[in-house]
């Protein structure tokens, strides 16, 4: 970190890296979720489940 603000991003707190770094939080309402999303993330699951099995063998 010490690296990148000396080469790029200047002083902490700076224009740049305020610019680049710092976020801001909008509160929003839920996505409904519908079947189709359901699906997706069973899915993703199973592979995430496949994955850190073969893994481990």
């Amino acid at each position: 970190m010490i690296k990148l603000y000396e080469e790029f991003l200047g002083k902490p707190n700076g224009h740049k890296s305020h610019e680049l770094l710092h976020t801001y939080y909008t509160a929003r309402e839920k996505y409904p979720i519908t079947a189709e999303v359901e699906d997706v993330m069973l899915i993703s699951k199973m592979l995430l489940k496949a994955t850190v099995a073969d893994n481990h063998s």
